[in-house]
């Protein structure tokens, strides 16, 4: 016979098995391990909105050699339409709706957009990070390039995920590739990105990440501290959501500043059925790009000539009007270009050849071993072009000048002087001849506004 003291003793007992067996429930669903396989990127939407908030400052030398930090802040806005073309690691095709970014830069405003003839855009599977974004509507300018070419946006999120399946707790490392690609950097020299699973819900996986990384950007070493979160959604198998803050040190490059700078990289993407602007007849144009789809469109500051330009040369400076551009590969600086708008000449006068070398020979005095060759031709776009090469040392070092003088019928001129040591010949191989075969005049104000107004230009 049960007495009435262990009928009322058994409740609690009841009790406690009850609370003993929900927390034997919670503990094994914490545990849980759940897979963070995305969805195959092939034939896949999404419409994704990138806000960067950068502040620091940019370093540059003086002619003293002594080092000048200039106050920079940047304000960018990307807004696209995405569609995978065969997967995460393959090439992707966009609409952007929106691309700018206003500058501060040493208390001087300036706003960049990307062009509306340029906002259908491929991102190429490549580890040159260059060469990743072209449109095949058209060469980019360089700014229209740094203005999409930001870390994190030449890259599918998803890369950052594993391949195991993963409980809340776990941790993976970012490989190397992946962490230079969301950096966007060219290679990594040293540290790591850590993921590791903070919380998951019925719906979210939610991921912190780590790390320190050291590596090289444009031929200068970098040093880069960054944190940052993302939510895999498990329904649509993507990244929903993606911030990082990055701290950045960067040497002062052959071509490019060095800078210190804090940015805040913040990402929704949202998955699509399909996208009004990335239709069949547009994806059509998918595909690899020509050698001369890469090149860059670039503009005098006086907007008189134009030219197509390997991505490999960066502007240094411009004063007045004298440009003056270096050829920078990997690690090396290859060679130097200065390009100066020369005095008009009288229509249909020009200068000779023999003339031309005569000059050059002034212009190099005790330097100059010698004119190696001479020739006079006309470029791709209709310009008198005569080359001269010429020898000679700057103290020890072997050195190859070679001259052009870029003229037309109505007496525009240009003067392009190309500078480097003469070991490196075999890697310029005609990198000279290709750039000046693309320069050519822009008609003259009161033709520009005539060819406006029929229509015959944009």
């Amino acid at each position: 016979m049960v007495s009435n003291a262990q009928i009322f003793r058994r409740p609690r007992f009841f009790f406690v098995f009850f609370l003993t067996s929900l927390w034997l429930a919670n503990a094994t669903e914490a545990t849980e391990k759940v897979s963070l396989q995305p969805r195959q990127h092939a034939n896949s939407f999404a419409r994704v909105k990138t806000v960067v908030d950068v502040a620091g400052s940019l370093h540059v030398e003086t002619k003293n050699e002594k080092q000048l930090k200039i106050p920079m802040k940047v304000n960018a806005e990307l807004f696209f339409d995405e569609l995978g073309l065969n997967g995460i690691h393959s090439p992707s095709i966009r609409h952007y709706w929106d691309a700018k970014a206003d500058l501060v830069i040493n208390d001087e405003d300036e706003n960049r957009e990307l062009r509306d003839e340029r906002k259908l855009m491929l991102l190429a599977d490549t580890d040159q990070p260059t060469k990743r974004f072209w449109s095949p509507n058209g060469n980019l300018t360089r700014h229209e390039l740094e203005l999409i070419d930001v870390p994190g946006n030449a890259f599918a999120p998803e890369l950052l995920l594993t391949n195991s399946k993963v409980g809340e707790g776990d941790e993976w490392e970012i490989e190397d590739a992946n962490a230079a690609r969301l950096l966007r950097l060219t290679e990594t020299t040293s540290g790591k990105i850590t993921n590791q699973v903070n919380e998951i819900t019925e719906d979210t996986v939610k991921v912190e990440l780590a790390g320190e990384v050291n590596g090289k950007a444009d031929g200068a070493e970098t040093s880069i501290e960054v944190t940052g979160s993302y939510h895999f959604d498990r329904k649509t198998k993507m990244i929903s959501w993606f911030a990082i803050a990055v701290r950045e040190k960067r040497e002062i490059g052959f071509a490019t500043p060095g800078f210190e700078v804090t940015a805040q990289i913040r990402s929704a993407r949202q998955s699509l059925d399909k996208s009004e602007a990335l239709t069949k007849q547009v994806v059509q144009q998918a595909r690899a790009p020509a050698v001369g789809e890469l090149l860059l469109d670039f503009a005098s500051s006086d907007d008189l000539y134009r030219a197509a330009i390997d991505r490999r040369w960066h502007l240094v400076s411009r004063i007045g009007s004298s440009t003056v551009m270096r050829l920078v590969d990997g690690d090396d600086l290859l060679a130097t270009c200065k390009v100066d708008r020369l005095d008009r000449m009288a229509p249909g006068k020009q200068i000779t050849l023999t003339g031309f070398q005569t000059d050059v020979d002034k212009a190099l005095a005790k330097n100059s071993t010698g004119i190696i060759t001479a020739s006079e031709n006309l470029n791709s776009q209709g310009l008198r072009v005569l080359r001269v090469v010429a020898g000679g040392d700057i103290g020890e070092t072997p050195i190859r000048w070679i001259y052009y003088h870029l003229s037309d019928d109505t007496g525009r001129r240009l003067s392009l002087i190309f500078t480097h040591e003469a070991s490196l010949e075999s890697r310029l191989s005609g990198i000279d001849e290709s750039l000046t075969s693309s320069f050519y005049f822009l008609p003259e104000q009161e033709e520009r506004q005539a060819q406006l107004d029929t229509g015959e230009i944009e």
